[in-house]
């Protein structure tokens, strides 16, 4: 039986590509420099480099800091401050919160039966103003956050430290829901997590030989797992019950 949820934030809850567009932009104008309307391709192709380094440990968020704009900017043939834009478009994604379309159904639902954690790579206080601003934030218990927890997705040590907070439940009591395979599924059935799998498009995909407990292509899908609904019925259960002893 699940008992406690924990759901991942960029491109699970709130859109990342659509918030790093805004905070792109935004820092672009402050710092004189025109990007391409394309520039969002390259981007996330430095981006996404970037933190996958950080997921294997080889790279830390400060040298990313050092270096996301500097490759874009030199990738896209522009000339400007690389500092100046990086701290720029980190001011402004601290405050974007696009949601991804259901991301509000999906926690209404799950809060209603479980516990709701936050589980980021990103900043504690970051994610906090996002999801504040995005109308998230009342529906989860509290953010579990790398930074504060000395250790990153996929690693263990970020999963174990989860399963402490919610403790004495069982791994296989706890479900991660977010769209990384690598951080956020592996990472969460190394240490014998359920999975949740929120994958748009694309086919089915295993790493590492582990494939999610359930995979959906749109988070209102999660009201129709079996072992979510389950609860739905043991809730309205344990109200009959109540009030037949009353």
């Amino acid at each position: 039986m699940v008992r406690a949820v924990f759901v991942d934030v960029d491109d699970t809850l709130l859109d990342f590509h659509a918030c790093a567009r805004e905070s792109a932009l935004y820092a672009a104008a402050h710092a004189g420099i025109s990007l391409p309307d394309d520039f969002m391709d390259t981007f996330m192709r430095f981006n996404n480099l970037y933190w996958h380094r950080i997921e294997q440990g080889i790279m830390t968020r400060e040298e990313l800091h050092q270096v996301r704009w500097k490759s874009i900017l030199h990738a896209l043939g522009l000339e400007g401050d690389s500092l100046q834009m990086e701290r720029g478009f980190r001011e402004q994604l601290r405050n974007a919160a696009v949601p991804v379309p259901g991301a509000h159904a999906m926690l209404a639902f799950l809060s209603e039966r479980v516990p709701v954690w936050v589980a980021s790579n990103a900043n504690r206080d970051q994610q906090e103003q996002r999801l504040r601003k995005a109308g998230m934030l009342d529906y989860v218990c509290g953010i579990l956050a790398s930074g504060n927890i000395g250790a990153s997705k996929p690693d263990s040590s970020f999963f174990k430290a989860c399963l402490d907070r919610v403790a004495p439940l069982a791994p296989r009591e706890c479900l991660m829901i977010g769209d990384s395979m690598q951080a956020d599924i592996v990472g969460a059935a190394h240490v014998g997590m359920l999975t949740c799998w929120y994958h748009s498009d694309g086919a089915e995909e295993e790493a590492d030989g582990i494939a999610p407990d359930w995979t959906i292509r749109k988070l209102e899908e999660i009201t129709k797992i079996s072992a979510l609904t389950a609860l739905e019925r043991k809730q309205a259960d344990h109200e009959s019950d109540q009030k037949r002893m009353a």
